[in-house]
């Protein structure tokens, strides 16, 4: 906690060069410290272990479905963080060589003022939704502390320790309970990783579609064949920029997707389970305030990771398509040959946006909605099963 909060002191130390210093600070600064990368690989390490003890005693001993329905919501949250601190430490190196790629090839923010104008709106938007969005998580955290208590009844783990370890479960209870904040941290911290690199390129391409936009114009260009020149460097300079923005962004689909089928697999049926079990417990007069708090917020918390990837492919796809729309704008009829294959040829290149791809659909706002609609169907499904047994 006292490594954390010094990472965000640092923050006031911050240069408009980094518009969103707070994702880079928290999610990869603060996430690859040496101390909490080994931290992470305990947390994994320990609630993997957990979770196949928990299978084991409950398709040995508690094989019931009033055990599935007490218990199953948080451990398929758990399975889920698990998954994720795994993918975590997995692309850790392809993580860090982007970011040093970034340094080379990147232009500063500072070199085009429209472009800079447009770059503080659109942090500032990016950084209200998240700081709000945040706030729900910060109370996620506070409401899962052990002191208010009912944590034996959504853990199955803490009623297995009692029976492994019996009066020494106090000290395993106290170990595992002291591992939901830094939990609750590593279940968005991913997608914000990915978030905040796409935000990055998105930037670049305002930068870009800026210089695109600021190339010489004349009515007389075939008489000035000093201006025809200053016009092939600069479709040069932005073409070459493109390419390699382009291939950058490439390296991140190339991370995307080899997590993205068990990583989305896992949260559409986390995402069932959770909207289930709000639905089941907010009707049960049986069930504590606290309990339902911590789902509610829970379920909040999920949304926020379904909004952040959609926005993170629809801000992608966007993005590659205005290069194209900005180029079309050029007058290219005044441009002699040379320029006009030079244009011919970055918008062949820009023609195609890239998105994020999962079983044939792209991630954006509408595959966001689709899912939305899915999980609260099936959802629905078990709810009325449920309800009807």
């Amino acid at each position: 906690m006292i490594l954390f909060c010094s990472t965000l002191a640092k923050m006031s130390n911050v240069t408009f060069d980094e518009p969103f210093m707070f994702f880079k600070k928290v999610f990869f600064d603060f996430g690859y410290n040496k101390i909490i990368k080994f931290y992470n690989l305990f947390c994994f390490t320990l609630h993997l272990c957990c979770i196949i003890t928990e299978h084991y005693f409950f398709l040995t001993k508690y094989l019931s479905a009033d055990f599935v329905t007490l218990y199953g919501c948080a451990t398929i949250l758990i399975a889920y963080i698990i998954v994720c601190q795994y993918f975590v430490m997995r692309f850790e190196k392809p993580i860090k060589q982007l970011f040093e790629e970034r340094e080379t090839i990147f232009w500063k923010i500072d070199s085009d003022q429209k472009a800079k104008t447009q770059i503080i709106k659109f942090a500032a938007k990016i950084t209200r939704i998240y700081k709000f969005f945040f706030v729900w998580v910060v109370v996620l955290v506070i409401v899962m502390l052990p002191f208010w208590g009912e944590i034996d009844k959504s853990f199955l783990i803490i009623r297995v320790q009692e029976t492994l370890f019996g009066k020494w479960s106090i000290i395993f209870y106290c170990i595992y309970v002291s591992t939901f904040p830094f939990l609750i941290y590593s279940s968005v911290r991913l997608p914000m990783i990915t978030f905040y690199l796409i935000l990055q390129a998105h930037l670049q391409i305002l930068i870009l579609n800026q210089k695109i936009v600021q190339i010489p114009q004349n009515d007389n260009l075939d008489l000035d064949a000093g201006l025809q020149k200053k016009i092939y460097t600069s479709l040069k300079l932005c073409m070459s920029r493109h390419v390699s923005l382009k291939r950058w962004m490439s390296e991140i689909l190339q991370i995307v997707r080899r997590a993205i089928p068990i990583f989305f697999c896992l949260s559409i049926i986390c995402s069932v389970t959770v909207i289930f079990f709000i639905l089941n417990y907010l009707e049960n007069s049986n069930t504590s305030n606290l309990l339902k708090i911590r789902l509610v917020l829970v379920g909040i918390c999920v949304a926020v990771v379904l909004y952040t990837y959609s926005e993170a492919g629809q801000l992608l796809s966007d993005d590659t398509s205005q290069v194209f729309d900005t180029l079309a704008t050029c007058s290219w009829y005044e441009w002699d040959t040379k320029n006009r294959k030079m244009l011919l040829m970055f918008l062949l290149h820009s023609l195609k946006p890239i998105k994020f791809y999962w079983g044939g659909f792209a991630l954006d706002y509408r595959f966001g909605g689709s899912v939305v609609r899915t999980t609260f169907s099936y959802a629905l499904v078990l709810y009325n099963l449920r309800k009807s047994s």
